[in-house]
């Protein structure tokens, strides 16, 4: 059909050719965030470009019609249940021409090759992920083009590897292999921001004290023992043999971890309980990712992720943060990190990651895994330090902007505060060295055990307490359920939806709601119909099974949207407008930023238009933005509003 042809265009021909042009163009440029960054491996400074030899076909994903609850009165639908997926096109054109090359080719992300492409024998670290399990002489395989197995994970079907850059068109070319990416580096992405959240404080109605056998894994820093938390157990997975189990009392030399932990579960003992988190109490299992200058590795990341697959349901850890991220460089379908958040949610898991810190330097700016749509993933919101006065609350200038690259999914998925965050600090770390005692208001025996940081880190920390707050209500619920409710119940903001989401998080009402998900949610994703050239928005009404779920009850105003009569009745047509507030009336999609650019969707706008791909910054400051494929965590002692 042509809209999906269209839509492959946007979404992978034009996004990524702008996205490589701008990488490259910075490519001799030298770090000016996190001091220098050695570029040792020239076959992976071209590794973030785009292959233009890479081919879509308009084939579809779609299935079966199949008829909708009662609450639609039973309408017959053609499902199409998500964004087309690049490799799989590629993959099946490849196949229709009978080119094993193509089809290796089609594997590979556009960071792979590149790396292949520049012909150099230089080593690169890769991750492959598989269909299923590897088979049992792909060990044998690999080692004979010439890698080295750095991790054999035992319950994601994934690999970790050390190859000549030549040799990977080889080492895709085995037919069980799913994606080959680059194992890119990652690092880490107040008591106000509490009540602005509406938390039910601890004695008071509507409570609900989170259960003490409900786990919250921490997938970041390190959590250094403090008086506010109780954790359960420590463990360190940035070493290639696996998770190993550790007893140090300190060991989060960065302190980022240590403040997520404390956003989500402190209660506050060292502040006279000022400076608690959203569950007080609740119990912290600290996976270690990153070392003390806040960078790891997907690779880590993926360990602990493995980890989580296997021990989660033994431990009944029930929800995992990742206030870290990378730059998107692809679909989210050849992302090894999201297939790994997408299967540990599929476990029982729920998975909340922060939207990014780049939201000063246009759209487009979610990082992965926040671009999966499976999971949440959480903005932040400035409440311009007035609590409960709503009406000047604002989204915090930093927060990363949606869509999603590639995929041009909507996202952020919520906003929750998470501007001059005040929690528990690793004393003598980083980060607490940096922002030293601002913000606080206690005597120095309180002021040397918490810090202030802003970040989407903080914001994903609070939706991450509050799906435990949930669970601990109701231990039925299952990710699919709390993602429905926390969306469902926030309160609307009059503002881009693709900076804001659904809306600003709500604890209490997301305690008290009763709606339960009969399908996996996805976050819904953009298409132009260039036909009747418009901008449309997949209905989740229909992608959620339940007329509970329509637009106008998920995003504010959303009921200004109109069917749109080309696409079918399960789109709606958002051209010309947003969500905005009944007083105001509907925003033109041009105002500002060019996002919507003559309802192209990026065509006629340059892709981010007013920033030219985040302007004079080159990808954050200099810094190619994990052009060196490093993963930063989210949150930074720089950005406040």
């Amino acid at each position: 059909m042509k809209y999906k042809a269209i839509t492959a265009a946007l979404a992978l021909g034009f996004t990524g050719a702008y996205m490589t042009t701008f990488v490259q163009e910075d490519a001799t440029r030298s770090n000016g965030v996190h001091g220098s960054i050695e570029r040792s491996r020239p076959a992976i400074d071209a590794a973030v470009g785009t292959d233009s030899t890479a081919t879509e076909s308009n084939a579809t994903n779609a299935t079966a019609g199949v008829p909708m609850d009662a609450g639609l009165a039973g309408a017959t639908i053609v499902r199409n249940a998500q964004p087309i997926n690049p490799r799989q096109l590629t993959i099946e054109q490849a196949q229709a021409e009978g080119s094993a090359q193509a089809r290796a080719r089609a594997r590979m992300s556009n960071a792979v090759r590149a790396a292949y492409d520049a012909g150099s024998d230089e080593l690169v670290d890769v991750l492959i992920a598989y269909q299923n399990s590897t088979q049992a002489n792909e060990l044998d395989r690999l080692v004979a083009l010439g890698a080295e197995i750095v991790t054999e994970y035992e319950h994601l079907p994934v690999l970790a590897i050390r190859a000549p850059a030549n040799t990977l068109l080889d080492v895709a070319s085995e037919a069980a292999v799913s994606i080959v990416d680059l194992d890119a580096e990652v690092t880490a992405s107040s008591d106000l921001d509490v009540l602005t959240a509406d938390a039910p404080a601890p004695g008071t109605t509507g409570w609900v004290a989170p259960r003490s056998d409900v786990g919250i894994a921490v997938i970041d820093s390190g959590v250094d023992n403090h008086p506010d938390l109780t954790i359960a157990e420590k463990w360190n997975c940035q070493k290639s043999a696996g998770c190993e189990r550790k007893h140090f009392s300190t060991w989060d030399n960065y302190g980022h971890g240590t403040h997520i932990a404390g956003t989500i579960g402190g209660t506050g003992a060292a502040s006279g309980g000022k400076y608690r988190g959203v569950a007080p109490g609740a119990r912290i299992y600290d996976l270690k990712v990153l070392n003390g200058n806040g960078v790891g590795t997907v690779s880590s990341v993926i360990r602990a992720l493995d980890w989580l697959v296997a021990n989660a349901a033994a431990r009944n850890i029930r929800v995992a943060n990742m206030s870290i991220g990378k730059i998107v460089t692809d679909s989210q379908f050849m992302d090894p990190l999201v297939n790994a958040v997408n299967r540990l949610w599929d476990s029982g898991v729920v998975v909340v990651a922060s939207a990014g810190n780049a939201g000063k330097l246009g759209d487009l700016t979610i990082t992965s895994p926040g671009n999966a749509q499976k999971i949440i993933t959480v903005g932040s919101l400035s409440n311009n330090g007035t609590a409960r006065n709503f009406a000047d609350d604002f989204l915090a200038s930093y927060s990363s902007k949606g869509p999603t690259a590639y995929d041009l999914v909507l996202k952020p998925d919520l906003v929750a505060p998470g501007n001059r965050f005040i929690a528990p600090a690793r004393s003598g770390g980083f980060l607490k060295s940096r922002v030293g005692n601002r913000g606080l208001v206690c005597d120095d025996l309180c002021k040397g055990k918490y810090m202030e940081l802003s970040g989407t880190s903080m914001a994903a920390a609070m939706v991450s307490g509050t799906a435990a707050l949930m669970i601990s209500k109701d231990p039925s619920l299952n990710p699919n359920d709390i993602k429905v409710r926390l969306m469902r119940t926030t309160r609307k903001i009059n503002q881009d939806p693709t900076e804001v989401g659904a809306g600003l998080l709500n604890v209490r009402a997301a305690l008290n709601n009763t709606l339960r998900a009969s399908w996996a949610p996805l976050s819904p994703w953009f298409q132009h119909d260039g036909h009747y050239n418009t901008l449309n928005l997949k209905d989740t009404r229909e992608l959620w099974n339940h007329w509970q779920f329509a637009p106008q009850r998920i995003w504010a105003q959303g009921s200004q949207w109109s069917t749109n009569a080309t696409l079918g009745s399960w789109w709606v047509d958002v051209t010309g407008q947003v969500w905005a507030g009944a007083a105001a009336g509907p925003v033109d999609m041009q105002s500002n930023s060019y996002l919507w650019a003559n309802s192209y969707l990026w065509a006629n706008s340059y892709l981010w238009a007013n920033s030219y791909l985040w302007a004079n910054s080159y990808l954050w400051a200099n810094n190619y933005l994990w052009a060196n494929n490093y993963l930063w965590a989210n949150s930074a002692d720089t950005l406040r509003d």
